[in-house]
């Protein structure tokens, strides 16, 4: 490989870092840890660490839709504009996931079981 070839195979390798979107996802209560960030139609994607932070492992383009979910929160998907390198989300939290749901109107009852002597 000659000295251009490796010039501009280093300048696209430096683009494409340079061009990874990176941002923090976050509640009323501050960053979150461990939210899952999907591409949407693919399986690639990456978490949040401690501080809320994510760095998207492949270049993104305009209108490319990413899906953040979290146990407990509601599902996210985003729309991609623009030439975005940083983004913020807020999560919000979805308290019927975290509560469910109870059945009030079947009564329990409880099974007597035969001893066995």
């Amino acid at each position: 490989m000659n000295l251009d070839a490796q010039n501009t195979a280093s300048k696209s390798a430096n683009n494409v870092q340079e061009s990874l979107l990176k941002g923090i996802v976050a509640d009323e209560n501050g960053p979150l840890l461990g939210v899952n960030i999907l591409l949407k139609g693919t399986t690639t994607g990456t978490f949040t660490d401690e501080k809320g932070a994510f760095t998207f492992p492949k270049a993104l383009k305009q209108g490319d839709v990413l899906v953040f979910s979290f146990v407990g929160y509601d599902t996210k998907e985003i729309k991609l504009v623009g030439n975005l390198t940083m983004l913020k989300v807020e999560m919000t939290s979805d308290l019927n996931e975290i509560l469910g749901t109870v059945d009030t109107n079947t009564p329990y009852k409880s099974k007597r079981s035969k001893r066995r002597n």
